[in-house]
């Protein structure tokens, strides 16, 4: 079976929320998921790798405030919070990140934050070419996955892109797909009679 992208946008929502992240960062998530797979990328697995990576109580993420104020800070970034962050700073964004956790994820938030023309976000050895409307890359997708890396953010000669739009998440991504699942879970409440008598159901007076 295959997924539609707002399937796998709550999907992503539900399981950002499972890891802990606020609603307006899991709905950031669900945006960036649903982004990247509508450009071919690996969006669904990234988000399932960072998620657990984050759930490590060894990694400790540092708010994206410092990424502004105090750019040499020895910090990681979640990409997920600085993408946001970057919106909301318009053009005083800098264009260095020392550390930033699974950088891909921090594509989509460039792209849309991209007004006209066309920006170039880079790691190691690895390039992305991002509008408003999408991407393109030649790296490989094993380089697009890094767990952590410092990115550059720079102008790019091109105009514009030519990008293909997918309308659907591939029944190759289940394995990706359950472990969301599994993070989503987290957000059920679990069955009880107290929560039946305070709403959760039928209560005690089922007559179905």
């Amino acid at each position: 079976m295959s997924w539609s992208l707002g399937e796998t946008r709550s999907l992503a929502i539900k399981a950002a929320r499972g890891a802990g992240m606020t609603w307006g960062l899991a709905e950031d998530a669900g945006f960036a998921v649903q982004w990247l797979q509508a450009n071919g990328s690996p969006g669904v697995q990234i988000l399932a790798e960072y998620l657990s990576w984050r759930d490590d109580a060894e990694n400790e993420i540092t708010p994206a405030w410092f990424a502004f104020h105090q750019p040499e800070s020895p910090a990681i970034y979640c990409p997920i919070e600085l993408g946001t962050a970057i919106l909301d700073s318009g053009k005083t964004a800098p264009n260095r990140f020392d550390r930033v956790a699974h950088p891909l994820l921090l594509a989509p938030f460039l792209g849309v934050a991209t007004a006209s023309g066309v920006r170039c976000l880079s790691w190691h050895s690895t390039e992305i070419l991002l509008c408003r409307n999408g991407f393109t890359t030649s790296a490989q997708q094993r380089t697009l996955l890094v767990e952590q890396a410092a990115c550059q953010i720079a102008d790019s000669k091109l105009s514009r892109l030519s990008n293909r739009i997918f309308q659907r998440v591939p029944d190759s991504e289940q394995r990706h797909i359950a472990r969301l699942e599994k993070f989503a879970a987290r957000t059920y409440a679990p069955a009880s009679e107290q929560s039946r008598l305070t709403g959760a159901g039928a209560g005690v007076n089922d007559n179905d």
